[in-house]
């Protein structure tokens, strides 16, 4: 019955971790008051990315980089944290959630911004970007920090630019007056210098007067372009303001959007917390309810185990018991019997004894094992000795000619050891006997030594043989052949005979690429084997003339002797001749 529950334990465990930690959640959380506040509260710290990739521009030939300039004028805000870093960097960050807002400063950032004194002025932009994933409060929150950053942005691009119109006009203020001081001390010039010397050129101080009023005429001018170059700057500012207040109302109805968004959040958020409760209440019943049951299934289980554990344990242990007194004392029943302990010790005495007997046997045994090996040792020397002539020799050791020598010594001083041998071989034996002279042939092998003829192994080896034939005749009581008759030839002088052959002449056909062999033959077999005296002294006479024959074509010729009728002739390209 446990076998069949222990599947569920785990599944049982891993429901009640589950509800445990449902409940602590919701414990922590309706015990908390921050889950309440979390819906009105703002982000306190939104991390900001800043992106410039303005390239500047030239304005009045002097170059500006107003976006580096805005980099630097952001770097000095110490109530929000910005990074200044590459578009890809800041598309990562937002992706991954390292950044809460991203501003882009576009390429023509400052040529947009310097274009506001021509005849057609492009607006300047500013992109941005908040990331997504947060939850409604939080992206409103984060895009109203945005727009009051761009708002104080603008404003601070309209006081720098503002600056730098005011700048322009101090420059061109003092250039003005540079210019009537100027015109002022020429006046004095020609007053003092010309006039007082030239009254009577009325006509010329006319033409100078001319010249002045031009110049007030053009000094004019330039006030009322500094005017309304003044009243557009204002216009500028004026529509600002006004996109400001625009921007202002968005933000308004923005907030109000998520005022309204915040109130149904919450409602929906009531009532999935009441149905997770009513759901939580029910399964809460139903896992107590199990639970109960469960609890009461396993106490009965385990109240059967015990009963039934108890009484396998009782009967182990009488068992055991019965064993051990068994081990000691004899069975019930058993008349022959003295218990398991008493015959275990008899049969390991009885061991004891067989082994000790076994043992003294086997002593017995090694020691006539070891008079074997030493009969053994010395038949193996005297087999060597007789048949090798010496005891230190084996079958792998001894020479042919000590296996000889041994037998030859075994039959000449054996007098009484018979030979025995197959019948077969012993009549062939006995029927050679008679056919051998053998002292005629020891004549004849001491004449042989005597002239030197034959060498000592020679002589040693024919002597050795009619040892061995005399030594089978005086065995087998058989008589040796009688006496032949030798005749000994002297060497005789050669004499010069000419046999005639008859010519032929034959032609040869050689092939250039191979070795060619030319054979003497004749069919005259009775007169003897044809063959070419001094061989070796004809071929280079032989070469001679075919070389001359084979000098127009470029060749020379390669002779070899075979034998005394046979030779060789190859052909080769001759090294000397281009």
């Amino acid at each position: 019955m446990i076998k069949k529950y222990q599947s569920y334990f785990p599944l049982l465990i891993i429901i009640l971790g589950g509800l445990f930690l449902i409940l602590t959640f919701t414990y922590f959380g309706f015990k908390d008051d921050n889950v309440y506040r979390s819906t009105n509260q703002k982000v306190s710290k939104v991390q900001y990315v800043l992106v410039n990739e303005d390239k500047g521009a030239v304005f009045e030939g002097r170059k500006y980089e107003l976006g580096a300039d805005f980099v630097t004028l952001i770097n000095q805000d110490s109530k929000k944290s910005w990074q200044t870093v590459s578009r890809n960097i800041a598309n990562a960050g937002i992706e991954n959630g390292q950044f809460d807002a991203e501003i882009i400063i576009p390429q023509d950032f400052s040529e947009r911004l310097l274009s506001l004194q021509s005849i057609a002025p492009e607006k300047a932009t500013i992109n941005y970007r908040v990331r997504k994933g947060q939850n409604e409060i939080s992206n409103q929150a984060v895009q109203t920090q945005v727009n009051d950053i761009l708002k104080d942005f603008n404003q601070r691009v309209v006081q720098m630019y503002f600056s730098s119109i005011v700048g322009n006009l101090s420059e061109a203020q003092i250039n003005v007056n540079k210019i009537v001081g100027a015109e002022t001390d020429a006046k004095k010039y020609l007053m003092t210098n010309i006039q007082d010397p030239f009254k009577e050129l009325s006509g010329g101080f006319n033409n100078l007067s001319n010249v002045s009023s031009i110049l007030d005429e053009d000094n004019k001018g330039f006030l009322s372009e500094q005017q309304a170059f003044v009243s557009s700057v204002k216009t500028l500012m004026d529509d600002n303001n006004k996109s400001l207040e625009a921007g202002s109302t968005s933000t308004k109805e923005a907030k109000k959007s998520v005022n309204e968004n915040i109130d149904k959040t919450n409602e929906k958020l009531k009532d999935s917390l009441k149905q997770f409760e009513d759901q939580f209440n029910l399964q809460k019943k139903q896992f107590e309810d199990q639970f109960n049951l469960q609890k009461t299934q396993l106490e009965n289980q385990r109240q059967s185990d015990l009963s039934g554990y108890k009484a396998k344990y009782d009967g182990l242990n009488q068992s055991m018991f019965k064993q051990l007194g068994n081990f000691y004392t004899p069975a019930a029943g058993e008349v022959n019997s003295s218990g398991v302990y008493t015959e275990f010790l008899l049969n390991a005495k009885l061991f004891q004894e067989t082994q000790t007997a076994r043992i003294d046997e086997l002593k017995d045994e090694i020691k006539q094992l070891q008079s074997q090996v030493e009969t053994l040792n010395d038949l193996r020397k005297q087999i060597a000795q007789t048949y090798y002539g010496s005891a230190e020799k084996n079958p792998d050791t001894a020479s042919e000619e000590d296996i000889k020598q041994a037998i030859v010594k075994l039959m000449a001083d054996s007098k009484e050891n018979k030979v025995n041998l197959d019948n077969r071989y012993r009549q062939m034996i006995e029927e050679s006997l008679p056919q051998i002279p053998a002292d005629t042939l020891e004549n004849l092998l001491q004449k042989l030594i005597a002239e030197n003829i034959i060498t000592d192994s020679q002589s040693k080896k024919f002597q050795d043989e009619l040892t061995i034939v005399r030594r089978y005749a005086k065995n087998f009581e058989k008589e040796i052949g009688k006496e032949g008759n030798f005749s000994y030839l002297e060497a005789k002088p050669e004499h010069n005979a000419i046999i005639p052959i008859n010519s032929r002449e034959v032609t040869i056909s050689i092939d250039p690429t191979k070795d060619n062999r030319i054979s003497l033959k004749t069919d005259h077999t009775e007169q003897g084997s044809l063959g070419i005296r001094n061989l070796t002294d004809l071929l280079p006479v032989l070469k001679t003339e075919l070389d001359q024959k084979l000098k127009s074509y470029g060749y020379i010729s390669e002779w070899s002797e075979v034998s005394n009728h046979e030779f060789s002739i190859s052909l080769k390209k001759n090294p000397t001749e281009p």
